[in-house]
């Protein structure tokens, strides 16, 4: 058997720091730019196979 003390003392948690992390919608917007560039590569690779 384990014995485990468990504290229920309050803890200050650290307010998080909003300047070092892009918005959600920026990391949106440059995935959909990465997405829209590789679709538009394959694109003109198959064309010039064809």
């Amino acid at each position: 058997m384990i014995d485990a003390k468990i504290s229920f003392a309050q803890i200050e948690v650290a307010p998080a720091v909003r300047g070092k992390r892009l918005p959600p919608l920026v990391g949106l917007g440059l995935g959909a730019m990465v997405s829209i560039g590789l679709w538009a590569g394959l694109a003109l690779t198959v064309s010039h196979l064809f």
